[in-house]
């Protein structure tokens, strides 16, 4: 090896004369495309100090939660400046979902009984702005525009100050996100109430939902804007086809940075009924099941008692999620264990449960488990004493 003609790499901090480096030294093009696009290191500094004093101080300090401004039978649902999300395939009613929670909060006395049983913070009033990146402005946003003002108790052709929709379907996919940011400021420097955001879809944000560090930038400046903004934002994310997954990398990324992630669709094969599940809440233990049906007449969703379960006619999705539940976060239950949980919540005798499951496993059936950092797997048996079931990844996640 000859020494004398290597060229070694120096670690070069911003502001550094590349023509005055030592003899033998050389950055990487990279490096010094990256090098002058970083601010100073004293910017840097005196960020970073900043935000560590400010949380030094509060956590000195007695710490009063704020109030969540959606909840359902006393469990927060969405707490004030974080992220949440709704996902669901096509045609699963993801947006009238949303729309429903933004009456809630535009509503002057809401009844919970016309929200499906949600109620929002009553000594709070919330500015809701929708923007929306799919729909036309012609019929299809006005007519969405039109149903959240009627479900909160305003006529449809009414001036509703607190309320704004934004469409971005007509600004070009790469400046979309520089939209959402002034929008959020222009309703923070012109209102004082909390803001409520939604953005439907948060995939038409990026160039490419599979590209991690799209994904990883969108929801950076988020969770930022939540902070900056005193913004609470309601994503909406399509759903894979054939999948209980949202889509691409910006659906894995959603649901880490999620305090609350709802997942909305049809309840087996009853065309009818829609199921909705809390598969993530940060703040509580995931309560059951609601089922709703979308009301011609009303024009909105509605609770339904039409889906819950009858126990014996427990539908393949919803023995999955009672599997999925009995393991509880943990890699691995003991037969008898697993079927007492499951012949509680079944009322399955224990033939049928060794039937039921020998046929997921039998046939890979893939389960979703939203706890783990792989969603997507499958149920294992292990010939042990006793037997030991086991939930194992099914794939990677892309």
């Amino acid at each position: 090896m000859n020494h004398e003609s290597t060229k070694f790499i120096v670690d070069v901090q911003p502001g550094t004369d590349f023509n005055n480096l030592p003899v033998g030294t050389t950055p990487a093009e990279s490096t010094r495309d990256n090098v002058r696009n970083l601010p100073s290191v004293n910017a840097i500094r005196a960020t970073w100090q900043q935000a560590s004093a400010e949380v030094m101080r509060n956590a000195m300090r007695d710490i009063v939660s704020r109030p969540a401004i959606i909840t359902r039978d006393g469990i927060d649902i969405f707490r004030p400046g974080t992220l949440g999300m709704i996902q669901g395939r096509h045609g699963s009613h993801k947006s009238r979902l949303a729309e429903m929670f933004c009456s809630l909060l535009l509503a002057d006395n809401p009844r919970s009984e016309n929200y499906a049983g949600f109620e929002r913070y009553a000594l709070q009033r919330f500015r809701v702005v929708y923007v929306d990146t799919e729909r036309n402005t012609i019929d299809e946003f006005p007519r969405s525009i039109q149903s959240i003002k009627r479900l909160a108790g305003f006529s449809e052709n009414a001036d509703v100050d607190r309320f704004h929709a934004v469409p971005l379907k007509n600004v070009p996919r790469r400046e979309r996100l520089a939209a959402v940011q002034d929008v959020l400021k222009f309703y923070r420097e012109t209102s004082q109430e909390h803001l409520v955001l939604v953005l439907d879809v948060a995939t038409d944000c990026v160039a490419n939902f599979n590209n991690e560090s799209e994904a990883l930038a969108l929801f950076d400046f988020l969770g930022q804007q939540c902070e900056a903004s005193d913004a609470t934002i309601l994503m909406i994310i399509h759903e894979n086809p054939g999948s209980d997954k949202a889509r691409g990398h910006v659906g894995t990324e959603a649901w880490n940075k999620a305090a609350t992630a709802l997942q909305i669709g049809y309840q087996g094969e009853n065309a009818d009924i829609l199921r909705l599940r809390y598969i993530k809440l940060r703040h509580a233990k995931r309560p059951a099941d609601i089922y709703l049906t979308y009301d011609q007449e009303r024009r909105g969703l509605m609770q339904t008692t039409a889906g819950e379960s009858d126990k014996s006619k427990y539908s393949l999705d919803e023995f999955i999620d009672a599997i999925v539940n009995a393991f509880d976060g943990k890699e691995a239950i003991a037969k008898p264990d697993l079927f007492t949980i499951l012949q509680e919540k079944t009322g399955y005798k224990k033939d049928t449960l060794e039937v039921k499951i020998s046929d997921i496993i039998n046939n890979r059936i893939e389960l979703t488990d939203y706890t783990r950092d792989w969603t997507a797997c499958h149920l294992e048996k292990e010939n042990t004493r006793p037997i030991t079931y086991r939930l194992t990844p099914a794939k990677a996640p892309f």
